[in-house]
C-alpha cells in the first residue's frame, strides 16, 4: 500500500523561446500567436491530449516542431532556431533562463493540476 499526498500547486503553461523571438517582446502569448510558431511540445502532454481544449479548433493547426520528453534537452532546439517549447514555467525557469531563453506565460491563461 502506498500512501501520498498531492501538492496543492498548480503548473502554468507557457513559452520557453530564444530572447529575439518577437513573441519575447510580448508580456503574454496568445492562442493566435501559437498558429504562427513552430511548437516543440512535451510527449506527455500530445499522449494525454492536454492542449486539445486550450486550442480547440484550431489544433489542428498548430505546427508541432517536435516532442520532448526532458526539457532540458529542448533548450538546444530552442537555441538552434527550430522552435519554442510549450512547457511549465517552474520548469522553463529551472531550465532556460540561465541560457538566455525567456518564458512567457499564455493567455488565456493555462494550468495543469500536480
Amino acid at each position: 500500500m502506498y500512501v501520498f499526498r498531492r501538492i496543492p500547486h498548480d503548473d502554468v503553461w507557457g513559452l520557453m523561446m530564444r530572447a529575439d523571438n518577437p513573441l519575447a517582446a510580448k508580456e503574454t502569448v496568445q492562442r493566435a500567436d501559437l498558429l504562427e510558431e513552430p511548437l516543440i511540445v512535451s510527449e506527455q502532454a500530445m499522449k494525454r491530449h492536454e492542449l486539445d481544449h486550450y486550442f480547440g479548433s484550431a489544433a489542428e493547426k498548430i505546427e508541432v516542431a517536435g516532442t520532448y520528453n526532458l526539457l532540458y534537452n529542448t533548450i538546444f532546439f530552442i537555441e538552434a532556431g527550430i522552435g519554442s517549447a510549450l512547457c511549465f514555467k517552474g520548469m522553463a525557469d529551472a531550465v532556460g533562463t540561465s541560457r538566455g531563453l525567456v518564458f512567457r506565460p499564455l493567455e488565456p491563461e493555462l494550468r495543469s493540476a500536480n
